[in-house]
């Protein structure tokens, strides 16, 4: 497949593209590209670095993929977290390459639980606040070289027993440029019972069409899980399979682009 046309369509847009983002996170990818709100495993800072908190012990995602099909593109990231107290700090990397173009990203990452006052009858809860501030440069084969700086600020609280509610804000400080793209995500997730998650996130970036993603996770038979969601702009479906073993989890996620095709991405999680 010629890649010059997904290139030269990169190209104008590579400082502008934090909130349209190739990698969500394998489980986030899978449920349409939700995941504000709840995290299982340390790729949810890609989204909101409250979710930290929602990882116990050390955890560490490692993924693979080549987008849409193009094998001459690969994408590749690894994530780890680890919790301690009520602290948990986070750290992730990216790499998008081809012949002609490099994207790289470095993330660092940290939560804390804070206590909410316990209401009449009720349990105390605990709700979790966030920072992130990521590294990322993009070069261009004998065109330009971005340099930018993205910091955050996430939260996550629990509404009820069964629903957590999140939300993540996000600037753009980009090297020797004049633009500085803005995000805003909030996100909700319903858990049923064990066997069952929804989750759906409203999210808006400037000079974006707000977005809408939304996805659903079942547990199949123990340890298969089947997730399955969709998002708009870009119009996309998407689903995926997990396979939770003890102490490693084996993720497989595939989501469409209208325009540029299929994705199948590869993931395994080991927790300690």
């Amino acid at each position: 497949m010629n890649v010059k046309p997904f290139i030269w369509l990169f190209v104008p847009l590579a400082p502008q593209v934090w909130a349209q983002d190739y990698n969500l996170g394998v489980r986030a990818q899978a449920l349409g590209g939700s995941g504000v709100a709840l995290a299982t495993d340390p790729e949810g800072q890609f989204l909101n670095p409250a979710t930290l908190a929602q990882v116990p012990g050390k955890t560490v995602t490692f993924s693979y993929s080549r987008p849409f099909g193009i094998k001459e593109i690969t994408l590749s990231s690894v994530a780890a977290s680890a919790t301690v107290g009520k602290m948990a700090l986070g750290v992730a990397a990216v790499h998008l390459g081809h012949a002609q173009f490099e994207d790289q990203a470095l993330q660092l990452a940290g939560a804390i639980k804070v206590a909410m006052p316990a209401m009449r009858r009720q349990e105390a809860r605990a709700f979790a606040v966030g920072m992130q501030s990521i590294l990322r440069r993009v070069q261009i084969a004998r065109y330009e070289t971005w340099i930018s700086w993205r910091v955050g600020a996430g939260l996550v609280a629990p509404l009820s027993e069964h629903v957590v509610w999140g939300a993540v804000v996000g600037k753009v400080l980009e090297v020797g440029r004049e633009k500085s793209p803005r995000t805003i995500a909030f996100g909700v997730s319903y858990r049923a019972a064990s066997r069952f998650f929804g989750q759906m996130d409203i999210f808006k970036q400037s000079d974006f069409a707000t977005e809408v993603r939304a996805g659903a996770e079942l547990l199949l038979l123990p340890p298969l899980l089947l997730r399955v969601g969709m998002g708009t702009n870009p119009d996309r479906f998407t689903v995926g399979l997990a396979l939770a073993l003890k102490p490693a989890t084996l993720h497989f996620t595939s989501f469409s682009h209208f325009d540029l095709g299929w994705t199948q991405q590869y993931a395994a999680t080991l927790k300690q």
